[in-house]
């Protein structure tokens, strides 16, 4: 899919979501009943997930300044993620928040590499 096309523009917001899903699976996390953010796993070849920087069992909590913690938060991210090349994220790994730059360009590349 994503190997068979060169990026002409900006992805689209739906763009976006399926080349992540491809990639990344992600599953709603609380803590003390409330929505922390998205439990990051490996979905297909691990290879792209590692090189993004994320480890398995990662919690996205906040996609460009935007807090994962309403559902509804969801949507414009996404929408967000369609309109830039890089996305500052918020990460809990092992209770501690880390920084990370995501490269939505990278994400493609190493997809198309590997297939």
């Amino acid at each position: 899919a994503w190997g068979q096309r060169r990026r002409a523009a900006w992805l689209s917001a739906g763009e976006v979501a399926e080349l992540l899903s491809e990639h990344i699976q992600f599953a709603m996390h609380t803590e003390n009943g409330q929505v922390l953010g998205f439990r990051v796993q490996p979905r297909g070849d691990p290879r792209v997930f590692s090189e993004l920087g994320l480890e398995a069992g990662d919690v996205l909590t906040e996609v460009n300044g935007m807090r994962l913690n309403d559902l509804r938060n969801a949507s414009q991210v996404l929408q967000a993620l369609g309109e830039t090349q890089m996305a500052n994220v918020m990460i809990r790994r092992d209770g501690i928040d880390r920084a990370l730059v995501l490269n939505i360009d990278q994400i493609e590349r190493l997809a198309e590499s590997l297939q």
